[in-house]
């Protein structure tokens, strides 16, 4: 019986720690090939697996377009053929020449007995019942004419108050322009089957071109929808034809739902459906999955849902996949097969390796491994016995080496004992000097402080200094300006006490002018005065003048056809008076109104004559009021003189201190620096006395560390001398 290569359950390490145990490399080998077999599986079944759905689908869409397409073609044949009948009756010229003797159901012409034996319509209604014969997809042909006549190709009678103008399909083709107008699904009378139809319509004109009426024909869609749910999409699929407002024509797997809206089944799938303009989606239809394809119709406004399971659109897909699994579940077994097989070669190799180096752990090395092969195993094994053959040769010599190491450890370990004792000695001396070098270096330390201290206040006394002297020179600026600004002040009150006096003398002039003008004023009042009185007489004379006139003219009178000439001459006399009366009423009123202008100028002559007196006034004080401003500047420039001088005197002393004071920061920085640096070389020499000092200890400690690993280095010279003579060689 075979030995098993896995590890017992736990192992306990020299230390007395449990270890667990581990898995053996044939587990883990297997476990590795299993897992990257069933990644390529799984990784190839997916990338392969989804270009496979996607081409599926792929053809499908293309399948449902092509299917689409015959069904559009279908449908247009459908209702290019009804559109082509309407268009070829509406220009039929029987129909064009229909009038006023069709049948009217209105009931709107009273002066007209309607019969249905008018050869016109005779003749319509047998081209409508020929035409509606050739095409079993033509439910009815009919005509309405725009005076409320109807004609049609069945034979019932219409009930009475039948209008086709109110139809919609009339409506929408009179609308139209000649266009052919397809009007919603409906369903037909139960007279006539009760079908679902649509109605094509078109306006009709007469020979002269003037709107005559419609036609109309209306197509039976019971063959149309019987087509198109005949219609298969692969072996489950179907198709839907459907109106845009979601009226159902034709759902072969629904009959019931058929001429219903798609809202009115409560199919959830059907409401999806009724959102969908075009598209695909999937829904949920009768409990599976099915894929819908949505196409429009915009010439009929229809619409054409496509349908088909999904499993039928995968069902490549499920089996392709279903054929990679299985190939893949083959590749697993045989890799797996193969894997096992070589994880026993190596299980066998591995246990022959535990062997010796279980061997080798317990010390003999009196154990080689046989070399059968020349491969990459065999040169392992040659290795392997080279390196045991290697360790016998060194467990050899170091037995031989511990020997001697034993007895030179005993001799180093008593004389680091020695060398020991006078290291000890060199630390308490160099710890005696360390301290007198610390006492110097607190003396050098305290009087470069003091020399800092000295120096900084020096420096403030220079700078204090420099700042006075920038003070004092900026005061000297100052005064030397303000002694020239005084002598500019001085000149300036001169020039003004000049102007002063020039005014003072102008005053005097214009007040001796407004006086002579209030004088002149007066006088030109006075005579003012005496022109009003002249026109007053003027006046006088003037009223006294015309009623002499009038006088004359009553004289005149009494003297009949003798006085005619004087009486034109009164009357002229009368209106000079009355003329001279007016300008002397004129003149008086400029004079009045010159007068009081006079009056006014007058009292403002007299207002101008004392505001000349107080400016005369004011001008005298204040050219008394210059005189002492300008003896008091004069003062203030002597003064400022004076200050001048002193400040000068006050500027070469502080020169000569700020000098004397940067002499003194000059030396007492050389006296810092030298200080500084016999304060650095105390430091130096402080350190190095610490270093020395630090030297000395360390090499105390190392010579007793040193003496500690040569006591253990003896002891452990003893383990190795006595370990190695646990080997076997």
């Amino acid at each position: 019986m075979k030995e098993k290569v896995t590890l017992p359950a736990t192992q306990k390490t020299k230390d007395g720690a449990i270890r667990k145990k581990s898995t053996s490399i044939t587990v883990r080998l297997l476990r590795a090939i299993t897992i990257t077999i069933i990644s390529i599986v799984a990784v190839i079944c997916a990338v392969v697996g989804f270009q496979l759905y996607k081409k599926n689908i792929a053809q499908f869409d293309e399948f449902t377009a092509q299917q689409f397409s015959n069904i559009e073609r279908s449908i247009n044949l459908f209702i290019q053929n009804g559109k082509n009948t309407v268009t070829m009756l509406a220009e039929n010229p029987t129909v064009k020449n229909a009038d006023e003797t069709l049948y009217n159901y209105t009931g709107e012409r009273k002066d007209i007995v309607y019969t249905h034996n008018g050869k016109t319509e005779q003749d319509i209604t047998a081209l409508f019942v020929r035409m509606d014969k050739n095409y079993e997809e033509f439910k009815e042909i009919y005509m309405g004419t725009r005076w409320g006549g109807f004609v049609s190709s069945l034979s019932e009678e219409d009930e009475q108050g039948f209008d086709p103008r109110t139809r919609p399909w009339y409506k929408a083709a009179a609308a139209a322009n000649g266009e052919v107008i397809i009007t919603p699904v409906y369903i037909s009378p139960i007279s006539t089957g009760g079908s679902p139809v649509v109605a094509l319509a078109q306006a009709i004109k007469d020979p002269e071109g003037a709107f005559l009426g419609c036609i109309g024909l209306d197509l039976n869609l019971t063959d149309l929808a019987s087509r198109v749910s005949s219609i298969r999409i692969g072996k489950t699929g179907y198709c839907m034809l459907m109106q845009n407002d979601g009226l159902i024509l034709a759902d072969p797997k629904h009959t019931d739902y058929n001429l219903k809206t798609l809202k009115e089944t409560d199919i959830p799938a059907f409401n999806e459906i009724d959102k969908m303009k075009e598209g695909s989606a999937f829904i949920m239809l009768d409990g599976k999955t099915w894929k819908v394809s949505v196409f429009s119709l915009p010439e009929v406004n229809w619409k054409v849902a496509l349908f088909i399971e999904q499993n039928e659109i995968l069902s490549l897909f499920y089996t392709l996949l279903k054929n990679m699994i299985l190939i893949g579940l083959f590749m697993f077994v045989l890799y797996f097969t193969l894997a096992f097989i070589f994880a026993g070669a190596l299980k066998r190799y591995f246990k022959r390796l535990e062997i010796v180096f279980g061997k080798i752990a317990s010390g003999d090395l009196t154990d080689r491994l046989a070399v059968k092969k020349n491969n990459e195993v065999g040169r392992i094994m040659m290795n392997l016995n080279t390196a045991i053959e290697n360790n016998h040769t060194m467990i050899c010599l170091l037995k031989d080496e511990a020997d001697k190491m034993n007895s030179i450890g005993s001799q180093l370990s008593s004389s680091m004992e020695e060398t020991a004792a006078a290291i000890k000695q060199i630390g308490e001396n160099v710890k005696g000097v360390k301290e007198k070098a610390m006492s110097q270096a607190a003396g050098v330390t305290e009087t470069v402080a003091t020399v800092e201290q000295i120096n900084g206040r020096l420096s403030r006394l220079v700078s204090s200094i420099e700042m006075q002297t920038e003070s004092i020179n900026e005061s000297s600026v100052v005064i030397t300006r303000m002694a020239e600004n005084t002598v500019k002040i001085a000149k300036t009150l001169d020039q003004n006490n000049e102007l002063i006096k020039t005014v003072y003398g102008q005053t005097k002039v214009g007040k001796d002018g407004a006086r002579t003008a209030n004088e002149i004023v007066k006088q030109i009042a006075e005579k003012s005065a005496s022109l009003l009185e002249a026109s007053q007489i003027i006046q006088n004379i003037a009223s006294q003048t015309n009623l002499l006139a009038m006088n004359a003219a009553i004289e005149a009178a009494h003297a009949g056809e003798s006085g005619k000439g004087f009486a034109v001459v009164a009357d002229e006399i009368r209106k000079l008076a009355e003329g001279s009366n007016l300008q002397g009423k004129q003149i008086a009123a400029v004079i009045k109104e010159t007068t009081e202008i006079i009056h006014d100028i007058t009292e403002a002559g007299s207002r101008a004559e004392k505001t000349f007196i107080d400016v005369y006034n004011l001008v005298s004080q204040i050219s008394e009021k210059e005189d002492s401003i300008l003896e008091v500047m004069r003062e203030q420039e002597e003064n400022g003189k004076h200050v001048l001088d002193a400040i000068k005197r006050i500027n070469d002393v502080t020169s000569e201190i700020d000098s004397a004071s940067a002499e003194m920061l000059e030396g007492g920085n050389q006296i810092g620096q030298e200080m500084q640096k016999l304060a650095e070389i105390t430091l130096e020499t402080t350190d190095s006395m610490n270093e020395i000092a630090s030297g000395a200890d360390q090499i105390t400690i190392a010579v007793k560390e040193v003496s500690d690993i040569t006591q253990k280095n003896k002891a452990s010279i003893e383990n190795l001398s006595n370990e190695v003579s646990k080997f076997k060689v």
